[in-house]
C-alpha cells in the first residue's frame, strides 16, 4: 500500500499556522512509518493538469489530503476531492459537494436555517436581508 499526502503550496511569507502543516505531514509520515505504508508527499497547485499527472502517475492506493486552499485561497478547497474523485482514488476528508457547502457561509447558513438550526443573523452586501432563525 502507498500513500500520498498532498498539502497547501508552502511559501517563504505563509502564514505561521500554514507552515504548522508541515509539522502535522511529519507527524502523519512517522505513522505511516511505524504502520509500514509507503508514502511520497506533493504540494497542490492550481494546475491541475500537473496535478492530474501527479495523482495519477503517483501509483498510490490512498491520498491524504491536508489540502486547505489552493494558491492561497480557500475558495478553492474542493478542487483537490474533485481531482480524486475523478481519479476514482480514496481519499481522507470530505467530498468536493461537502467541501463547496460548508466552506461558503451564507449557503450554509441558508441550509442549517432551512433545517430549523439556529445560526447568528447574516446579510450579503448588496442584497434584500435575510432572516437567519438567529
Amino acid at each position: 500500500m502507498k500513500t500520498l499526502i498532498l498539502y497547501d503550496l508552502i511559501l517563504d511569507n505563509s502564514r505561521p499556522d500554514e507552515i504548522d502543516t508541515l509539522e502535522e505531514i511529519e507527524a502523519i509520515e512517522a505513522a505511516l512509518d511505524e504502520l509500514g505504508i509507503a508514502h511520497a508527499r506533493a504540494e497542490f497547485s492550481s494546475d491541475l493538469a500537473a496535478m492530474q499527472r501527479i495523482i495519477g502517475d503517483s501509483d498510490v492506493d490512498f491520498v491524504f489530503n491536508m489540502v486547505e486552499s489552493v494558491d492561497g485561497r480557500g475558495m478553492l478547497i474542493a478542487l483537490a476531492p474533485l481531482l480524486f474523485d475523478l481519479a476514482g482514488m480514496s481519499y481522507t476528508g470530505n467530498s468536493a459537494d461537502a467541501m463547496n457547502i460548508t466552506s461558503n457561509k451564507i449557503v450554509a447558513k441558508r441550509i442549517m436555517d432551512a433545517a430549523g438550526i439556529p445560526t447568528a443573523p447574516w446579510f450579503v452586501c448588496g442584497a434584500e436581508p435575510e432572516r437567519g432563525t438567529g
